[in-house]
C-alpha cells in the first residue's frame, strides 16, 4: 500500500505529462532512476496525446502474480462492430444495450447483444467515451468536442432515435465517462482539463441542462484519471489515475492521496462500499498491468495480486467475490481477461482476445459482455452467460437439545456455499405452540412407565401368526377446510406385530408410519391420530398405556434417524379392540417434509409379560415401505433422538411387509411454528445471526439454549434463515429443547436441604 509521504515521496520529485505524440515523447524518457511511464495515448483515432508520469523504475518481477490459471469461463466473440473505437457500453436489461465509441457512434442492440444499429455517426470531431442508460429509453452520452476541446454530454428519452443538443460541462476540456447514482445525482469525469490539473463535473437535479452542472477540481495537485470510475448508489464516488480520490457526496467533494500503484492507476471499481478494487497499466517503457484489491473501502489496499502482459482497462464485479479485469495494447497485439472468484485475491485467465484492446464491460444478471477494439479500429463485443446465483446448504437440517434446568448448551449450525455468487444470511427465530412434558401419567395404570431404564435383551420381532384377517372397520376422517388425511392401509388387519425375546418379556418399541405432506403445504398441525388396536391370543391390550409420537424429518429422505420430535409425552390407556380409535392430539408441524406419527408402546418399558403383539399390519393390499420399528437391543428405546436406537428400519426391512394401521390428519396452516411471523425465542440464540459466505467456503453458527428459569418439559422453536439464493430463500430449522429436572443436590448447594 502506498503511505501518506505523498509530498515527499512524489510531489516535488514527479512529473505528469499530457504531450502531443512525436517520435520523440514516445520513446520512453529516462534520467537517471527514473522513467516516463505511459499509461495510454488519446484519443485512438486522430492527433494523439500521451498520459504519462516519471516514476522510479519499477521491476516487473517484483510483482509477479502469485497465482495464474487456466481458462476458466467460455466466452465467444458475439458481433463486430466495424470502424468503433469502443470505450463503453451500457446494459439497461438483457436484450437493450448502448455503446459509445470515437468519432461520434454510438450503436443500439434489441437482442442480446447478437446484432448491432448504428443509431449515430456524427463523425469527427466528436468522441464519445461514456454511455449510461437508466432504462430502454433514456440514455445520456458524455465525450468531448475535438475541435472545440469542449466535454460535453446528450440525451435520449424515445432509445436513441433522437438526441439533444450538446450540453457543455466543460468549456476547456475533454470529458470521459457519465455515470449516475440515480435519477437526480450524476458525475462526469474529465480526462484533460486546460485550466486544472483535473476537472469533474456532478449535478444533482438530473443534467438535463449545462447549468445543471457543476464543476470541481478533484485534487489541485493531481493529474489525469482513467476513463473508468465507480460511483455507487449510496453517492460513493472513487476515481484514480495519477493520485486516487474519494467523495462521499456523487462528486462534490473530494479527498485525494498517492495512487494506490507506484506507478499509477487506472480503472476504479467498486461493488459495495467495502469491496473495491484498482487497476492500471503502461504501455511504455513496458507492456504491463497490475490489480489492486481492498476489503475496507479503501482505507487499506493490497500490493499487487495480478500482474498482466497487458494494461487492465475495466474491472467488472458481479459480486464481491467473482470478476473480471479486462485490457490490451493494440499497438503490440496483445489483450485479453482475466478471472477471479475470490474477491480478486488469485486471478485465472480466461480469454485471449487475441490483440483487441477491451476497454468497457456490463452485466445484468447472469449475462456479462466486454466490448474493445483492435489496430483496424474494429469494434467487438464479447459475451458469457456466468452462474452468479448463490447455493446455500445449511446442516443439519434439525437441531434437539436436552439440558437439566438452568443448564446451556451449544451445537453448530453449517451453513454452506456450495453455488458461484456470494451468499448472504440472516436468521431471526419463531416459536412453535408446544405443551410442557407430563412428568407424571394421566391415569393410575401408567404411573411409573415414563422411565428409560436399561431392560432384557431383545432377540426379535415377533407376530402373533393366529389371528388371520380382521373385518374392515370404518373410519370417518374429519373433513374440514384445509385437512389433510394420512392412511397407508386397507382398514383390516392380517397380523399384529411386537417386539419381545421370543422367551417370556416383551420389550417397548416405536411403531410409526411415514407420511409426506404434498410439496409446498408448509406448517400445518397433525389434529388426530386413530390407530387399530389388535386381539391378542395371549392376553388383552385393553388397559395397557401407550404413548402417542410423531417427528418431524426436514430433510424428507425417507430416514428418521434425524427426525425431530414434536409435542411431548400423551401416554393413553387402550380401552377398545378391532376398531380405529381416534386420539385428540397437537402436533405442530413447522413446514415441508416428511412426518412420522405413531406410538410407543410404554406398557412394556423395562420388559413386560405376558409378551403382546400391540402393532396391527396389513399384508395383503401392498406395502408401502413407510411403516417403521424402532427400538434398543438392550433397555428401552430413546424417544427422543431417534438415532440413538440401535434397532431401526421398515418392517419390510424385517421380512414382514405391510402398512401399519395408524392414521392420522391434519390441519394446513394450522398452529405450527411459522416463520412468516419471526419473533424473539427467550431461551433460543445464534451467534452470528447475519453475515455472508464467499464461494466454495461455509460459516459455523452456534446455536445456544438456555434453560435458565424454565420449567421442565418440552419445547420447541424454528430458525428461519432467509438467503439470497433463490432457491432457498428461507430455511427453517426445527429447535427441539428438553429440559430435565435438576440434580437436586447441586441446587440445594451440597447442603442436602429438602
Amino acid at each position: 500500500m502506498i503511505g501518506n509521504a505523498w509530498g515527499s515521496r512524489y510531489k516535488a520529485a514527479t512529473v505528469f505529462v499530457l504531450a502531443l505524440l512525436s517520435s520523440s515523447s514516445a520513446a520512453a524518457a529516462e534520467s537517471g532512476s527514473t522513467v516516463r511511464y505511459v499509461s495510454h495515448r488519446t484519443p485512438v483515432q486522430g492527433t494523439q496525446r500521451e498520459l504519462t508520469a516519471d516514476r522510479p523504475r519499477v521491476a516487473a518481477a517484483a510483482h509477479a502474480n502469485q497465482a495464474v490459471g487456466t481458462v476458466a469461463n467460455p466466452w465467444r466473440l458475439q458481433a463486430t462492430l466495424p470502424g468503433a473505437v469502443i470505450h463503453d457500453l451500457a446494459f439497461p436489461t438483457a436484450q437493450i444495450g448502448y455503446v459509445a465509441a470515437e468519432l461520434g457512434q454510438v450503436w443500439k442492440t434489441s437482442d442480446g447483444g447478437e446484432n448491432w444499429t448504428k443509431i449515430m455517426d456524427l463523425g469527427f470531431p466528436y468522441y464519445w467515451y461514456g454511455v449510461y442508460a437508466f432504462n430502454a429509453m433514456d440514455v445520456v452520452i458524455s465525450g468531448f468536442d475535438n475541435n472545440a476541446f469542449t466535454g460535453i454530454v446528450r440525451w435520449s428519452h424515445d432509445g436513441g432515435e433522437t438526441w439533444s443538443d450538446d450540453i457543455v460541462v466543460n468549456d476547456q476540456g475533454w470529458s470521459m465517462r457519465v455515470r449516475f447514482a440515480d435519477q437526480q445525482n450524476g458525475l462526469v469525469m474529465d480526462l484533460i482539463s486546460l485550466t486544472a490539473p483535473n476537472m469533474a463535473h456532478y449535478t444533482t437535479n438530473g443534467g438535463a441542462t449545462a447549468p445543471d452542472w457543476t464543476s470541481v477540481v478533484p485534487d489541485p495537485n493531481g493529474g489525469w484519471f482513467a476513463n473508468q470510475f465507480s460511483l455507487l448508489a449510496s453517492g460513493h464516488a472513487r476515481a484514480s489515475g495519477i493520485t486516487y480520490c474519494d467523495s462521499a457526496n456523487s462528486g462534490a467533494a473530494w479527498t485525494c492521496g498517492p495512487p494506490v500503484d507506484s506507478v499509477f492507476d487506472g480503472p476504479v471499481f467498486f461493488a459495495d462500499e467495502m469491496n473495491g478494487w484498482v487497476g492500471g497499466g503502461s504501455i511504455s517503457p513496458d507492456v504491463a498491468g497490475w490489480v489492486h484489491r481492498t476489503t475496507d473501502g479503501g482505507a487499506t489496499w493490497s500490493d499487487r495480486t495480478l500482474d498482466t502482459p497487458f494494461p487492465i482497462r475495466e474491472i467488472l464485479f458481479v459480486s464481491a467475490q467473482a470478476g473480471w479485469a479486462v485490457g490490451g495494447n493494440i499497438y503490440s497485439n496483445v489483450g485479453g481477461i482475466y478471472f477471479s472468484n475470490d474477491g480478486g485475491q488469485t486471478w485465472t485467465s480466461d480469454f485471449d482476445s487475441a490483440g483487441h484492446e477491451l476497454d468497457a464491460c456490463a452485466h445484468v444478471e447472469q449475462h456479462v459482455w466486454c466490448a474493445g477494439y483492435d489496430a483496424s479500429f474494429s469494434g467487438a463485443v464479447y459475451t458469457l452467460d456466468f452462474d452468479i446465483t448463490p447455493v446455500a446448504e445449511v446442516s443439519p437440517t434439525s437441531l434437539s437439545f436436552s439440558v437439566a434446568a438452568g443448564e446451556t448448551a451449544s451445537a453448530p449450525l453449517t451453513i454452506a456455499n456450495t453455488g458461484a455468487g456470494a451468499l448472504t444470511f440472516a436468521i431471526e427465530e419463531a416459536a412453535a405452540a408446544s405443551t410442557p412434558v407430563r412428568l407424571h401419567a394421566t391415569s393410575s395404570s401408567a404411573a411409573g412407565k415414563t422411565s428409560r431404564r436399561a431392560g432384557r435383551l431383545l432377540n426379535s420381532i415377533g407376530t402373533s401368526r393366529i389371528m388371520g384377517p380382521r373385518p374392515a372397520s370404518p373410519w370417518a376422517p374429519r373433513n374440514v377446510d384445509g385437512s389433510l388425511s394420512f392412511v397407508l392401509d386397507d382398514g383390516t388387519y392380517e397380523d399384529s406385530v411386537g417386539l419381545n425375546d421370543q422367551a417370556s418379556t416383551e420389550s417397548a418399541g416405536i411403531w410409526l408410519n411415514r407420511f409426506a405432506p404434498q410439496a409446498g403445504t408448509g406448517a400445518f398441525t397433525i389434529d388426530s391420530v386413530s390407530i387399530m388396536w389388535p386381539q391378542n391370543t395371549g392376553g388383552s391390550l385393553v388397559g395397557k398405556d401407550i404413548n402417542l409420537v410423531a417427528y418431524y424429518d426436514a430433510d424428507a429422505d425417507g430416514d428418521p434417524s434425524n427426525a425431530v420430535r414434536l409435542g411431548a409425552d400423551d401416554i393413553l390407556t387402550i380401552d377398545s379392540l378391532d376398531t380405529f380409535i381416534d386420539y385428540a392430539v397437537n402436533f405442530a408441524v413447522p413446514g415441508d417434509g416428511d412426518v412420522y406419527i405413531g406410538f410407543e408402546n410404554s406398557y412394556a418399558l423395562g420388559g413386560s409379560s405376558p409378551i403382546l403383539f400391540p402393532a396391527s399390519i396389513d399384508e395383503d393390499s401392498g406395502s408401502q415401505g413407510h411403516s417403521w420399528v424402532v427400538g434398543a437391543s438392550t433397555g428401552d428405546p430413546d424417544l427422543d433422538n431417534l438415532g440413538n436406537n440401535d434397532l431401526a428400519g421398515t418392517i419390510d426391512s424385517f421380512g414382514l411387509p405391510g402398512n401399519w394401521l395408524i392414521r392420522g390428519t391434519g390441519i394446513a396452516g394450522g398452529a405450527g411454528a411459522d416463520c412468516s411471523s419471526p419473533t424473539d425465542v427467550p431461551w433460543l440464540s445464534e451467534a452470528p445471526a447475519n453475515g455472508s459466505v464467499a464461494v466454495g467456503a461455509s460459516l459455523e453458527v452456534s446455536v445456544t439454549v438456555d434453560a435458565t428459569g424454565m420449567n421442565p418439559g418440552d419445547y420447541s422453536a424454528l430458525l428461519c434463515i432467509t438467503t439470497n439464493d433463490p432457491a432457498n430463500s428461507l430455511v427453517q430449522v426445527p429447535v427441539s429443547l428438553t429440559v430435565g429436572v435438576g440434580d437436586r443436590i447441586f441446587q440445594d448447594g451440597f447442603d442436602g436441604t429438602p
